[in-house]
């Protein structure tokens, strides 16, 4: 139904079936792949469309247009992976998380109605994995998340050691280790991993998803 919802300020789908099989994690599946058995009959054609209210704010801003000092024009943003708002899909419901007003949202896959909404402690900008009946996603405030899928409520919240230690990002204040992976669930294990200056304070979690 979906192969992957990504973009400024809106999500579309486009489908011909009500339900159809999931995405649950950032790329399909633990590996990454990018690859489903889905196949989709064409002409596609949409059938809603969610505009978020605020554009993705991402974590680092773009290079300067030229390096003067080793003499290299028109350099090229790097680290680009939260410019766009990462949606997952599982059952009827779409799921994604948003880096302006750290907020993960759950969306009716039919209608695109908003079903709950849920405030975590800094910006979310990574997809959410959707796990068991559960939400699982990271943010920048040093935590990890666990959501109720069906009503978006909080079943637990897993903190970094070091997270406590604040400092300055893209004008706001966030975690000096924040939870910037997505979450990988696996026999019923969540991994993760937080922190941003190795080898000060960088975590590797695994913790029981339940």
């Amino acid at each position: 139904m979906l192969r992957y919802l990504a973009g400024i300020g809106i999500l579309a789908i486009w489908t011909t079936a009500a339900c159809a099989a999931d995405w649950p994690t950032y790329m399909h599946d633990n590996t990454r792949s990018g690859i489903t058995d889905e196949s989709l009959a064409a002409p596609l054609s949409k059938v809603w469309v969610y505009k978020a209210q605020n554009a993705p704010r991402p974590a680092w801003p773009a290079p300067a247009k030229q390096d003067f000092w080793h003499g290299i024009r028109e350099l090229r943003p790097e680290v680009t992976y939260d410019r766009a708002f990462h949606a997952v899909i599982a059952g009827d419901r779409v799921y994604f998380g948003s880096s302006a007003d750290d907020k993960v949202y759950c969306l009716d896959a039919t209608t695109g109605q908003e079903v709950w909404s849920f405030f975590a402690g800094g910006p979310v900008r990574l997809a959410p994995t959707i796990a068991d009946g559960r939400v699982y996603f990271g943010s920048d405030d040093g935590c990890v998340y666990c959501l109720d899928a069906a009503k978006g409520k909080l079943e637990w919240k897993h903190r970094s050691p070091a997270s406590d230690r604040r400092i300055p990002g893209n004008g706001r204040v966030i975690s000096y280790v924040p939870a910037r992976t997505s979450v990988i669930v696996d026999n019923g294990v969540c991994y993760y991993a937080s922190g941003l200056f190795p080898p000060d304070s960088v975590f590797l979690f695994a913790l029981k998803a339940s």
